[in-house]
C-alpha cells in the first residue's frame, strides 16, 4: 500500500480456484474494506496467475476489470 499515492499494488495475484466468479466477489469485498481503512483509491494488479487453470489475456483483463474500484473512490 502506497499511502502517498492511495494505491495498492498487487505484484501477483495466484489464483487456485475454479470458483472465479465468487472468489473475485470477495476478494473485492475485503479489498475495498481494506482500502478504506488505509484511505486507499485505487488497486493495481501487476500480473495473474495459476497452476490449475490456463489464463488467456482476455480472462486476466475480465478479472482486473472485475476488481476495479476507482468507480468505488472518486
Amino acid at each position: 500500500m502506497d499511502r502517498k499515492t492511495g494505491m495498492l499494488n498487487i505484484v501477483n495475484l495466484h489464483l487456485e480456484t475454479e470458483e472465479l466468479d465468487g472468489f473475485i466477489a470477495e476478494l473485492k469485498n475485503a479489498l475495498v474494506k481494506f482500502l478504506s481503512f488505509n484511505k486507499g483509491t485505487n488497486i493495481r494488479i501487476l500480473k495473474i496467475t495459476s497452476n490449475s487453470q490456463k489464463l488467456s489475456a482476455r480472462k486476466k483483463k475480465i478479472i482486473t476489470d472485475r476488481l476495479r474500484v476507482d468507480d468505488i473512490f472518486q
